[in-house]
């Protein structure tokens, strides 16, 4: 016990020696020159020509066609128009680059892709029966229960008892006097 206590105080003094080759501003400072902020990352300004709209189109890897910004009064700039996916709908053995997300490299999201998310709830989901039938569905399985609970409250199963038995009839066994 006490070899290994001197060998961990050598460990933490001869730690206390060594010198970082990094230390934490250095590395801001060289990760801070390369992107400054999430302004970096902000859609461009509304197409208003066609080469505009092509180049933007290009820019988010797609192609002319299929290419259709956001109205000009919402603010997206050139940021691309998608539909409303979710990503449970999404095909789960295609092989994406980062399968958890089921995205792709460079793909270009919705703006409210919180949303789209698995965790969240699947808008596009079609239920096997309808909101009236599983509200009749609950409300039948919760009155079955209450029902049989209430029954068994007002209608106690009848436990047979027989009177008390004693060794002899008519003997004292204990007594509350003292002893003499």
């Amino acid at each position: 016990m006490l070899r290994s206590l001197s060998t961990v105080r050598k460990a933490i003094n001869s730690s206390k020696n060594f010198r970082t080759p990094f230390t934490a501003s250095r590395v801001i400072t060289r990760n801070s020159s390369v992107t400054t902020w999430n302004k970096d990352w902000k859609p461009g300004p509304y197409p208003r020509t066609e080469e505009e709209r092509l180049a933007a189109a290009k820019k988010y890897n797609l192609i002319p066609e299929d290419y259709e910004p956001y109205p000009e009064d919402e603010g997206m700039g050139d940021y691309p128009m998608f539909k409303k996916f979710h990503n449970e709908s999404r095909d789960q053995f295609e092989p994406y680059d980062y399968w958890c997300l089921k995205r792709n490299f460079g793909e270009p999201v919705h703006t409210d892709v919180d949303i789209f998310q698995e965790d969240k709830i699947n808008f596009q989901l079609k239920m096997p029966f309808p909101l009236w039938q599983q509200f009749i569905y609950l409300m039948g399985g919760l009155s079955i229960f209450w029902g049989i609970l209430y029954y068994d409250l007002t209608h106690p199963y009848n436990q047979r008892k027989v009177p008390k038995q004693f060794p002899l009839d008519g003997m004292t066994y204990y007594t509350f006097e003292a002893d003499e």
